[in-house]
């Protein structure tokens, strides 16, 4: 079977969020949204910067290493954004200073000691349970009229945290290069499998504020 090469789902992942980051714009511009849409629109954005930057990995300085940071600050908000948006209760602020010690261990492992593995590590520790967590948020909401739109977001944010998992673990148990840019064959199946997600992610979330408002009707 076809597969396009890394670089090409690199940018296909940066293209895909950059189109997904401006129809939520245009719809929240537009649009009636609710509590945490504007948060989970720039979650968007700050996802297309970190795809960019992982695109420009090699021809600019550390790209990699904010990269990660910015992936990692992406799925935080997007769990603070389905918080605000099922519970009206933001994430405490102080959540995000965790960020200041992965920094820190992101550009250890890679200006001191570089090490591909660890900082997938890194990453997979901090995302796959706010995956799991922003998950359960959905599930545990009570309204039934969005149940199967719940259940959608949900089952995405899983298969994301599963992917992210495997990963970590393909790294940590196999040796070779597992960078994401690298020729380890699990890496197109986690670029396909993840634009696939972030389209339905997005996709729930945007049709669970427009069930709302109609319901709001």
């Amino acid at each position: 079977m076809w597969m396009p090469d890394i670089r090409t789902l690199f940018f296909t992942l940066f293209l895909v969020n950059a189109v997904l980051t401006l129809m939520l714009f245009t719809f929240w511009k537009s649009q009636k949204t609710h509590n945490g849409f504007r948060l989970w629109m720039l979650s968007l954005l700050v996802t297309t910067c970190g795809y960019f930057l992982y695109l420009l990995e090699g021809s600019l300085l550390l790209s990699s290493t904010v990269a990660n940071l910015l992936i990692v600050l992406s799925v935080m908000m997007r769990l603070d954004s389905t918080r605000t948006y099922f519970r009206s209760r933001a994430l405490p602020r102080i959540t995000y200073v965790i960020l200041i010690p992965a920094a820190f261990l992101f550009f250890w492992f890679m200006i001191v000691n570089d090490s591909v593995v660890v900082r997938g590590l890194v990453v997979g520790v901090l995302i796959v349970p706010c995956f799991v967590a922003t998950s359960l948020i959905a599930l545990r909401s009570k309204d039934p009229a969005t149940r199967s739109l719940r259940y959608s977001f949900a089952a995405a944010l899983l298969v994301l945290a599963f992917l992210w998992a495997a990963i970590v673990v393909n790294g940590l148990v196999t040796p070779g290069d597992h960078s994401l840019g690298g020729p380890d064959p699990i890496n197109p199946i986690f670029f396909v499998v993840t634009i696939l997600m972030d389209i339905i992610l997005t996709a729930s979330f945007l049709m669970l504020n427009m069930a709302r408002s109609q319901n709001d009707l």
